[in-house]
């Protein structure tokens, strides 16, 4: 069964992990992940399985993968776009 959340559980996560990042990395993290975000497909108060909101809502890995100088640190590759 997949975990299920609502698009604003998600933007509140989304939103501490991005202050955490910001502090560490810059205010340029901030509209990084702004740019990767498309909530605005999802509907309010719906429940959504977590695959459908990580293609909409960066979280976690996703906005260390969208910050250059974390993925130089750690040697990934560049990220496709």
């Amino acid at each position: 069964m997949p975990v299920m959340m609502t698009k604003a559980q998600a933007l509140e996560i989304q939103r501490v992990q991005v202050e955490h990042y910001a502090k560490h990395y810059g205010e340029h993290v901030r509209a990084l992940v702004a740019a990767a975000t498309t909530a605005d497909a999802l509907q309010d108060g719906v429940e959504y399985p977590s695959w459908t909101i990580n293609r909409h809502i960066p979280r976690g890995a996703s906005i260390e993968y969208l910050i250059p100088e974390k993925r130089a640190a750690e040697g990934w590759p560049e990220r496709q776009t």
